[in-house]
């Protein structure tokens, strides 16, 4: 019985861990992303500063208003992607020990699902 719990769970970090590299790869192209957006935004602000002679106000902002909440959408995307590998990776160390209870591994992802929820609330609030 011993030997199938250690399979069974071999097999779940084995698809936990091929979980964390996709959000890994989706974290390194988001963070991509967002690098390429802040820099259309610092060259409309350098741009602007160069025409003008004078920083843009929030209002002379106004056209680059997708940009900005496009920025906004991936920092916040980032952020939950960031917590999910971390949780990810955490639960992988707890688990390469001998557990004999299975429920904790169930209350750990119950515990990550419900900070993931708790950082996508506060996100969307500020």
């Amino acid at each position: 019985m011993k030997q199938c719990k250690s399979t069974h769970r071999k097999i779940e970090q084995s698809k936990a861990e091929e979980k964390n590299s996709c959000h890994k790869t989706e974290l390194q192209k988001l963070l991509a992303q967002k690098k390429r957006v802040k820099n259309q935004l610092k060259v409309y602000d350098q741009n602007f500063l160069a025409n003008t002679g004078r920083n843009p106000t929030r209002a002379d902002k106004e056209p680059m208003r997708d940009t900005y909440k496009l920025y906004s959408n991936l920092k916040q995307h980032i952020i939950k992607l960031e917590l999910l590998v971390r949780t990810a990776q955490d639960t992988n160390v707890d688990n390469t020990g001998d557990s004999d209870s299975e429920g904790e591994t169930e209350h750990d992802q119950k515990s990550q699902i419900q900070l993931y929820e708790e950082v996508g609330r506060g996100l969307l609030m500020k």
